[in-house]
């Protein structure tokens, strides 16, 4: 009897500590620290250089928002479908911590833009042709570049994808 309630015991304990061990292995790795997202995304991905207005090439720094934008695709009173993108912004290093301070303005500026082309049917159909990406492409950098005072040089589309509702 005392023999079975130790070998409970035991096994309790091993069953913990298998647990803390398990738990710490598959632990995701750890966040940047500010400090390290300050200074520039990856540090193995060199970001290529910006031209300034002196014709001196300064390199170039990126901010990917947070989360995706999710766009409602209507058709009169109907919901047609949903888009999702990731986007990245590309910017001065120097200017990177300006573009920081500025996400919530440039997040409803991209947002609005991509209503816009929601609504005049810029994906409608076959989105990903190369007209129409690249119309998409002018008015997120257009709307970039007035929400950010003109730090913003680019607008990188990372990923996009449409969802059609049932």
């Amino acid at each position: 009897m005392m023999r079975a309630r130790l070998i409970q015991a035991v096994l309790i304990l091993l069953a913990g500590v298998g647990g803390l061990v398990a738990g710490d292995w598959l632990r995701p790795a750890p966040e940047p620290s500010e400090a390290e997202t300050a200074e520039g995304a990856d540090p193995g991905h060199e970001a290529p250089p910006v031209a300034t207005a002196e014709g001196k090439a300064a390199p170039s720094a990126y901010f990917r928002f947070p989360s995706q934008f999710f766009i409602p695709v209507m058709h009169g009173d109907r919901l047609q479908g949903m888009m999702v993108l990731t986007l990245t912004l590309e910017m001065p290093a120097e200017r990177q911590e300006e573009v920081f301070r500025q996400e919530f303005r440039l997040r409803d500026a991209l947002l609005g833009t991509l209503l816009i082309q929601a609504n005049t049917g810029g994906f409608d159909g076959n989105y990903t042709i190369e007209p129409r990406m690249r119309r998409l492409r002018e008015a997120l950098v257009a709307a970039a570049v007035q929400a950010s005072g003109g730090i913003v040089t680019d607008v990188l589309i990372e990923d996009i994808a449409r969802q059609d509702s049932a």
